[in-house]
């Protein structure tokens, strides 16, 4: 069955078409299963990987999706966007304003949030482009087996962690200069070092390493907004702006 589902996984993703739902081919499907599906989904796919994302993060967006804890999902890099892009198909896209971290090394244990940082080289303010593009309607169990809704991302400018501490920064997001939100990077699961450090771990259990040279996505600041076209502007303080256009 798992095998099946994966050529129907691929076959989407290679034509451009909606995700199948694993809870409505598989009833009482597990998020064991589904995330043995990502990665057979993924290494199917044979696409160079950047890094991992970690999703869901909130818990009242947990519930509506009927999970308890939040999702990973694997990054690659032909979705990394340059800044001052258009993005012409913007359909069931959302965006978000995140961080990024860099790993110096492999990782290979698990960690705790307080020697987290102590792994990473730098770290960037992200925009995250997501696309669950599911055939129904969302829940935990689909969005893991379909890879998280990764599909893209844009990196501002690096930033050392001697010169600003990431928990500090707060982000805005604007499209045609109207506010979307502002929220600081410490609402992420009560701060960036726990959420790198549930991602990390998470990742882990999966088997393997993290290798050196990932980035790291930690979970949305703030709300996601649906990619209606507009010129957009995520702000983060003294870390920069990042700009993009949707059309």
């Amino acid at each position: 069955m798992k095998n099946e589902f994966v050529d129907k996984l691929v076959t989407a993703s290679k034509q451009g078409s909606k995700y199948p739902s694993l809870s409505l081919e598989k009833p009482g499907a597990t998020t064991e299963l589904a995330y043995e599906i990502q990665q057979l989904f993924v290494a199917e796919l044979k696409t160079e990987r950047a890094g991992y994302k970690a999703a869901v993060t909130s818990e009242s967006i947990q519930q509506i999706m009927g999970i308890e804890a939040p999702v990973s999902g694997v990054l690659f890099s032909s979705g990394e966007f340059a800044r001052n892009t258009i993005i012409e198909d913007a359909k069931d896209l959302l965006i978000e304003t995140e961080l990024g971290f860099q790993t110096k090394n492999d990782i290979i244990q698990q960690v705790k949030p307080d020697e987290v940082y102590g792994l990473f080289e730098y770290y960037y303010p992200m925009i995250e482009i997501a696309s669950p593009n599911l055939e129904g309607k969302p829940n935990g169990i689909d969005l893991i087996a379909s890879n998280s809704a990764s599909f893209g991302f844009i990196k501002g400018e690096r930033i050392g962690f001697d010169s600003t501490e990431p928990d500090s920064v707060v982000v805005s997001l604007s499209r045609d200069n109207k506010e979307l939100h502002s929220a600081n990077c410490s609402s992420v699961m009560g701060g960036q070092s726990i959420a790198l450090a549930w991602l990390i771990n998470q990742i882990l259990s999966q088997g393997g390493l993290i290798p050196s040279n990932s980035l790291l996505m930690s979970g949305s600041v703030g709300p996601a907004h649906p990619a209606t076209p507009g010129q957009y502007a995520g702000h983060f303080g003294n870390l920069g702006d990042i700009c993009f256009s949707i059309k």
